[in-house]
């Protein structure tokens, strides 16, 4: 009878041992983020002129956080009127860190939150043209801390900081650029 107790104990003690081992081995879905850059930023009602959009895939779980791979950086402009001007992409851009991943905190690491990716980590590098433009646009884009005006956030508190430079060669003065711009974030399409 204690051999058959102790099987069972073992049994249990096994089975949850491995299913907590196929839960730390589970990564979660594929997600697409957009920072949203606004001719005002401070009005969620002006024209948005840029939108980046990181298409990421999780690789790693360790602990709370998870290790993205920025499959696809995009680079969209818009006019005042709302109207695409022009396209870029670049297919995995590098990224400064030890194993080109994004190591993201998440509360749950197997569903994210939009607010969890507000500190995109530096990326720089050459988006080739998609539409819009025959020339490539070289960027430069880093995530900083968001400190939210007395009055708030806006965009519903999905807001992100961002340093910005967009180049496009031979020019060497930035198409457009700037240092802790707030920009709305949204999960992207």
């Amino acid at each position: 009878m204690l051999r058959s107790r102790s099987l069972v104990a073992w049994i249990v003690v096994a089975s949850m041992s491995w299913i907590a081992a196929a839960a730390q081995g589970s990564l979660p879905a594929d997600r697409s983020v957009q920072y949203k850059i606004r001719t005002n930023p401070a009005d969620p009602n002006s024209a948005v002129v840029w939108i980046i959009q990181l298409d990421l895939k999780a690789q790693q779980v360790r602990g709370s956080y998870v290790g993205w791979l920025i499959d696809q950086f995009t680079l969209t402009q818009f006019n005042s009127s709302g109207q695409q001007q022009a396209k870029w992409a670049e297919s995995q851009p590098t990224l400064g860190t030890i194993d080109g991943l994004w190591w993201v905190q998440h509360s749950d690491p197997l569903a994210p939150t939009l607010n969890e990716f507000a500190m995109p980590p530096g990326l720089n590098g050459t988006a080739a043209p998609v539409s819009g433009s025959t020339d490539d646009m070289t960027y430069r884009v880093s995530g900083v801390p968001y400190v939210p005006p007395p009055e708030g956030p806006p965009y519903g508190g999905h807001v992100a900081a961002l340093d910005f430079a967009f180049i496009i060669y031979p020019d060497p003065d930035p198409l457009d650029s700037g240092d802790d711009e707030p920009a709305e974030m949204t999960n992207g399409d």
